[in-house]
């Protein structure tokens, strides 16, 4: 596999700078009474090992060595109280951390009833750093903890319980795990539409089985888990002609908002290009892509006909051929927020590509989720919109809405995780498609690209 592998949570000089979805935090251990967990691995059964490792090469690490490299107990200790049993099997171990991985890899559907009879489902139970986002740092921190606590270096743990949810509550989480319906076309080689090809497919999602372990440690499973990767240059974001954005999500996919690549108007797909520019805004690289992908619902959309505004299935996603490898422009990280991360203001970015006096230009700007639930609900939006107080200018659909590690008004701020796509704006608000696990489906279990 040609992914570029990254380390998540950034180790440096002993340091561990800490992913929170805000600024980065230097954790430095006390010298006394602390141990690396480096040097405690020996203490670790050969038999518990396999799972572990197995685990680990999901997320992108060579070894277990590198794995817990600059670890110290002290960083460990502050995530006690987040680690929950999440399988409800009276430990925390790298079963747990599987489920955290699969659903972010949109392979697993959290919630339910557990064994005492309780609804369960809040995304905070996956959200091991408290920044109100799931995605690979939570894995990461789970499967260190859990390393510890297997070698001694984190001593009298006891797991903690999942969240009890209301029947009012659960209703967000049941929208999340959506069986949905996506057409397709393919591109002919000098990038017009094959109409012949069009087709349609579901993508449903099934009952979490007792072999999904297994399945998990699968070839295949590894090769989609996302590593991400974003050189100096910004190409991880292309322009899509006839005014639109996308952003690279896999070595051979780009998400994108389903009204660049379809138009609603003469009901057909729009045979784009993918252009990738440089820092400079030198064209890299034009492309024509393989397929191009957009929820059926929204292609054959009939107003009055459905309980939910088009706006709610304007997400894309573009292929292009398997010899092209587009992970050496950068490679974004797919997130899900929870529920209390929509009624903060935290600070996201957005960037696109965007005509400005004439002249095309990559765009971006930084605002705050907005939360407005009396217009979402009202228009039967809410929990699929994603809002934040800045208006983004026309070409800039189809860009990612994200968090960033680093200082914003420096301009040192480097991508963190997705989690949205813009499609608009309304009320005065940007609005862009809240990623959630039915689009993480979409665009990491896909079979059809």
């Amino acid at each position: 596999m040609k992914m570029i592998k990254k380390l998540f949570a950034f180790i440096i000089c002993g340091g561990l700078l800490i992913n929170c979805g805000r600024m980065p935090i230097y954790v430095n251990a006390q010298e006394n009474n602390d141990l690396y967990l480096s040097e405690a691995l020996d203490q670790i059964d050969e038999s518990m090992l396999e799972p572990i490792e197995a685990t680990i090469e999901c997320m992108g690490f060579h070894s277990i060595n590198e794995f817990v490299s600059g670890i110290r107990s002290s960083y460990l200790e502050q995530y006690r109280t987040q680690m929950v049993d999440l399988n409800d099997d009276g430990s925390c171990d790298s079963a747990d951390a599987q489920i955290i991985l699969q659903f972010i890899l949109g392979n697993y559907q959290y919630g339910g009833i557990d064994l005492h009879g309780h609804l369960f489902g809040d995304l905070n139970d996956l959200d091991i750093d408290s920044n109100y986002i799931v995605d690979n740092t939570d894995v990461v921190i789970y499967m260190q903890f859990y390393v510890a606590t297997l070698a001694g270096v984190i001593q009298n743990f006891t797991p903690i319980h999942h969240a009890q949810v209301s029947a009012s509550e659960n209703y967000e989480r049941q929208n999340f795990y959506l069986d949905r319906t996506y057409k397709k076309c393919d591109l002919t080689s000098t990038g017009t539409i094959d109409t012949s090809s069009i087709t349609t497919y579901a993508l449903p999602w099934t009952v979490n089985s007792a072999s999904l372990f297994e399945e998990m440690q699968s070839n295949t499973m590894r090769d989609r888990t996302l590593n991400p990767v974003f050189p100096s240059s910004c190409t991880s974001v292309v322009q899509l002609t006839g005014s639109g954005s996308g952003f690279i999500v896999g070595e051979h996919t780009i998400a994108t908002a389903a009204h660049c690549i379809y138009n609603t108007v003469t009901e057909s797909f729009v045979p784009v290009k993918i252009r990738i520019y440089d820092e400079n805004m030198n064209l890299e690289e034009e492309i024509i892509p393989k397929s191009l992908h957009v929820p059926y619902e929204y292609s054959n959309y009939v107003a009055g006909n459905s309980t939910a505004p088009r706006s709610n299935y304007d997400y894309g996603l573009i292929t292009v051929d398997d010899t092209i490898d587009l992970s050496d422009y950068g490679v974004f990280q797919l997130g899900a927020a929870a529920h209390d991360l929509m009624i903060t203001s935290c600070p996201v970015s957005d960037c696109g590509f965007a005509i400005i006096n004439n002249q095309l230009n990559r765009y971006q700007t930084q605002g705050n989720i907005v939360y407005w639930p009396s217009q979402m609900i009202d228009y039967n939006e809410y929990p699929f919109t994603i809002a934040f107080d800045v208006t983004p200018i026309s070409g800039c659909s189809g860009a990612p809405i994200f968090t960033t590690i680093g200082d914003n008004s420096g301009g040192n701020s480097v991508p963190e995780t997705v989690l949205g796509i813009v499609y608009g704006g309304a009320y005065g608000y940007g609005t862009g498609i809240r990623i959630m696990p039915t689009v993480l489906r979409f665009y990491y279990q896909n079979t059809n690209i």
